[in-house]
Order: structure tokens, then C-alpha cells, then sequence
């Protein structure tokens, strides 16, 4: 006997036909923001006065990306902050001041956290920490701006890459899974594996095309690499070598197509910081790899043979590239570069160690006398340098930085704002520590982290803003996936979902 089905229900045919109609209100309101876009361009350009609607709609529109996406923000100002470009590329004048692209991403970010977060959460005392370190910071420019002590433009723009810090605040109130903190972490690295092989491409005078020529150009130094190779230093170096171990752990643990993405952005990290030539990276990588092996668990090490074996292969793919050799052997100047830090002799009398000996001595003396607050960010303490203007043109600078970035950060806001920029990091670093047992990654980017921490003790690591967004990344990540209530995956559960 035939049966019959009965009519659905009103309600459940409103529910059946709702995709359809949302389908169709997106697509009418695409068409109608399309053609209201034109409208408004025209006007801009046919009457300046339009101009300002036009730049509103615009910021409008920004934020709700970013609201709906903020992944795909935080991967904007990564890009822009660190990867390849120089600030200066891409920077417009904004009335008397230079504004840039990441900036303003990151200022929307900060206001969709603030106004609409995933997570009502500030990140425990590592997010106070920070806050206290800022709000030091943003005092000692206003005494001595107040005092005169320098130009409020060389106060702001040598205090503006510290703002890349609240990237902390975006990952710790955006992405409330561990899963989504770690596909920043993963994104971080992805940047910093292809930044090394455009490294690469740089090095060897690849023809970029005109904009990645113009990006790249001021961070290529001929005459100071292997061969034909020239020593290249690019933004995203820093995501490279703060992801290194979360990168290893990330290919150690994965199979089939993963582990080969994986080996690739590896590949990339290795070939970054081999080109880069900075003894300090070096030492930081050595310094990880012992960390690493003693923290990780027995399984863990066997297979970390596996990285160690691609990064020797990432190091010999660099150094013996065809045509990369000039004469005598390709690996010689690398040998030298590096046997100077077993000879103590040979290290003291580069010119410099010297000039960092120096400039040391006087930023002690201006943190001696005023100790609480510093003498203010963008301030000269003495201390001068011969910087290029042109081809062969050099002018006598007051220096305004400091390599030791620990008596940098006494500089610039007191022993108290060193004191929480320590905790800060000091925070999250103890939470990577605590969970090394039982989540791999997050020890990988503890460690990651504290290698960072290490060189700031030669190198400027905490004032350049793309190691700031590095570092802020990190620690927000380390912070959002140690409290998220999602657990950590075990070995087995990544393995399955990897295949």
C-alpha cells in the first residue's frame, strides 16, 4: 500500500528555504556594496571632499573582515611586518608622519579584541606584565618630551615597534582553541620558511621582479657571504628563527604530505639563517637543540634525528649550490665567520665588539642617572655612528639605539619596565616549561622563545618590529593554547589526522 508523505510544516519550510534566501541577500548585498563602491570612488575623484566617506566606508568594511577573519589579519600584518618588505616601502604620509600598512591592521585587530573578543581574557600575568611594560614605555617619552630631550617624532617612530607586542592581546582574545592559536603559530612559520627561500633567491642576484627588488634591496650585503653568494638579512628571518623548533617539532611529528610541507618551510628556516650570517642565531640554534633534547620525550628524540637530518641538508643545499662557489671551497668563509667565537683574541679586536663596548659604556652611564624611568625612548645618550646617505656618503649620527636590548629596555623605561618586560616573557616562557611533557609544539615554541631572549643580549631583538611581532606572536600563542580548553592532541591523534 502506497504511502504518503505529509506536508511539512510552515516553519520547516521556512527552515529548508532560509540557505537559499541568506545565499541570495549576500549575493544582492555584494552587487549593491559594488556599485555603492563606485559611486563613492567617483565622487572622490571628481570632489576631494568625498574623499573622507570614501576612506570611512573603506575602514568600515576592513573591520568586519577583520571581525568575521582575524586570522587572515594577523597572517596581513606578519606579511607586511615581516617577511620581506622594508617599512619604508610601504609606507604614506599621513599628515607629518609616515603611517604603515601593518600599523593599521593591527589597530583594527586590536579594536575588534577590544570591543568584540572570542575570550574575556587579558593573558593572566604575562598580559599584565606587558600592559605595565607600555604603559612605562608611553611615560618616559612623555618626560622627555615634556623635557625636551628629543623630537616628537624621534620619540614616537623609535617607540612604534613595540606596539607589534599587542599582537599578544589579539591572539589570547581572538582565538580562544588551541587548534586556532597554533594555525598562527604554523602561519608564522609558513612565512618565515618562504622569506628564507626568497633569501636565497636574493643572494645568489635572482631577478625578484621590480617590487620584491625594491623590498629586498636594503637588506642584501655584498661581499660578506659564501662565494657568490651575498649575506641577506630579510624581516622575516625573525619569525624563522623564533619558530625553528616549533617548525622541527611541527615535521617530526607529522606524516605523509604534511611532513613534506613541513620539511620545505624547514628547508626555508635553515637556508634564512645560514644566509643571514648572525653568529648569534647560530649559538641560539645550538643553545635550542640542547633544550630541545632535554626536554623532549624519548620517542620524540629518536625522531628528531630525521630534522636534524634536513637541516644539514637544508645548510649543504645553501653552500653548494651550482655556481655559488667562488675560489677555494664554498663552506670556508663560513668557517671563519664562525671559528672567530672560539677565539677570543680574534672576537675582541673586530671593530664591532668595540663599538659595541663603547656604546655600552655610555648607555650606563645615562641609566645610572636616571634609573627609575629611563631617559626615554628616541633619546641620544652619547654615542655616535657613521651612517650612509648615499654611495660612498656617510653622516655623523647620534645613535639612539643599543645592542644589549636588556639595557636598551633600562634606557627607555627604567629598571621597573625592564622588570616587567622580564615577567612578560619570563611568563610565558614558564608556561611552555610546564607543558613540554605533554605538548611538544608549545615547548617548541618556549624554546624558540628563550633563544630569542639569549641573543637580545647582542643583537636588537626586542625594538625592531619584526621581531616584536614575532615575539609577541609567540608568547600569545603560548599563553592562548596553555589555558584554551581544548587539549592538547596526543602523537597517535596527529598522526591519524594527518593521513
Amino acid at each position: 500500500m502506497a504511502t504518503t508523505t505529509p506536508p511539512a510544516s510552515p516553519r520547516l519550510q521556512r527552515l529548508a528555504e532560509a540557505p537559499k534566501l541568506h545565499r541570495r541577500a549576500a549575493v544582492t548585498a555584494l552587487a549593491v556594496g559594488v556599485v555603492l563602491a563606485e559611486v563613492m570612488l567617483g565622487a572622490a575623484i571628481t570632489d576631494p571632499r568625498f574623499l573622507m566617506l570614501l576612506v570611512a566606508a573603506g575602514g568600515a568594511v576592513g573591520l568586519a573582515v577583520l571581525y568575521r577573519l582575524p586570522a587572515v589579519g594577523v597572517v596581513a600584518v606578519l606579511i607586511l611586518a615581516a617577511s620581506v618588505f622594508s617599512p619604508k616601502v610601504l609606507a604614506f604620509e599621513v599628515g607629518p608622519l609616515q603611517t604603515y600598512p601593518f600599523e593599521i591592521v593591527l589597530g583594527g585587530l586590536l579594536l575588534v579584541a577590544l570591543v568584540a573578543p572570542r575570550r574575556a581574557t587579558w593573558g593572566g600575568t604575562a598580559g599584565l606584565a606587558l600592559a605595565l611594560f607600555l604603559g612605562l614605555l608611553v611615560l618616559s617619552g612623555a618626560v622627555a618630551l615634556i623635557a625636551g630631550r628629543a623630537e616628537p617624532v624621534q620619540i614616537l617612530n623609535w617607540g612604534r615597534p613595540f606596539a607589534l607586542l599587542t599582537l599578544f592581546y589579539v591572539v589570547v582574545r581572538l582565538f580562544p582553541t588551541r587548534a586556532e592559536a597554533m594555525r598562527l603559530a604554523a602561519a608564522g612559520a609558513v612565512v618565515g620558511g618562504l622569506t628564507g627561500a626568497l633569501a636565497l633567491f636574493a643572494a645568489i642576484g635572482a631577478n625578484l621582479g621590480p617590487a620584491l627588488a625594491t623590498a629586498t634591496e636594503s637588506f642584501v650585503t655584498e661581499g660578506e657571504g659564501v662565494g657568490r653568494l651575498s649575506r641577506v638579512r630579510l624581516p622575516g628571518l625573525g619569525l624563522a628563527y623564533v619558530l625553528f623548533w616549533f617548525a622541527v617539532i611541527a615535521f617530526v611529528e607529522s606524516r605523509g604530505s604534511r611532513r613534506i610541507g613541513w620539511g620545505l618551510v624547514l628547508a626555508g628556516d635553515v637556508v634564512g639563517i645560514t644566509l643571514s650570517f648572525n653568529r648569534n642565531m647560530w649559538i641560539g640554534l645550538l643553545l635550542g637543540l640542547c633544550l630541545i633534547l632535554l626536554l623532549a620525550r624519548r620517542s620524540l628524540r629518536r625522531r628528531l634525528a630525521v630534522g636534524m637530518a634536513v637541516i644539514v641538508a637544508g645548510i649543504i643545499l645553501t653552500l653548494v649550490l651550482p655556481g655559488a662557489a667562488g675560489t677555494g671551497s664554498a663552506v670556508d668563509p663560513l668557517v671563519e665567520r664562525g671559528s672567530t667565537l672560539l677565539d677570543p683574541d680574534e672576537l675582541q679586536e673586530e671593530s664591532s665588539l668595540q663599538s659595541r663596548g663603547d656604546e655600552t659604556e655610555r648607555a650606563l652611564e645615562a641609566a645610572v642617572d636616571s634609573p627609575l624611568i629611563g631617559i626615554g625612548v628616541g633619546v641620544p645618550f652619547g654615542t655616535f655612528y657613521r651612517e650612509q646617505r648615499s654611495q660612498g656618503t656617510y653622516v655623523r649620527t647620534a645613535q639612539r639605539f643599543l645592542h644589549n636590548q636588556y639595557l636598551y629596555l633600562v634606557l627607555i623605561a627604567g629598571i621597573p619596565g625592564l622588570i616587567c618586560f622580564l615577567v612578560y616573557v619570563g611568563s610565558a616562557l614558564r608556561t611552555a616549561a610546564r607543558r613540554a611533557g605533554s605538548d611538544p609544539r608549545t615547548a617548541g615554541l618556549g624554546v624558540g622563545l628563550l633563544t630569542v631572549a639569549t641573543s637580545a643580549l647582542v643583537a636588537i631583538y626586542y625594538s625592531v618590529p619584526e621581531m616584536t611581532a614575532a615575539v609577541g606572536l609567540v608568547t600569545g600563542v603560548i599563553v592562548a593554547a596553555a589555558t584554551s580548553l581544548e587539549p592538547a592532541a596526543t602523537g597517535a591523534q596527529r598522526s591519524m589526522s594527518s593521513r
